[in-house]
């Protein structure tokens, strides 16, 4: 299951990443400066979602093989 969340992590990583890099984009092509920058990524907070749906979902499985 950690190997699967650090998955999750690293493709998120990736998608923010691109994000940022998509915003800083268009607040050079836009004329006003209200443009939303997403918020810091943070490694931890994915994981941690991450390893709770999974573990959600190994209950529900061992909950099913019973």
């Amino acid at each position: 299951m950690e190997e699967i969340a650090a998955q999750q992590v690293l493709s998120y990583r990736a998608k923010h990443d691109a994000a940022l890099e998509a915003v800083s984009v268009l607040r050079k092509a836009t004329p006003w400066a209200d443009i939303v920058h997403p918020r810091r990524f943070d490694d931890e907070h994915v994981r941690k979602h991450w390893r709770a749906r999974f573990a959600e979902l190994a209950d529900v499985i061992d909950r099913l093989l019973r």
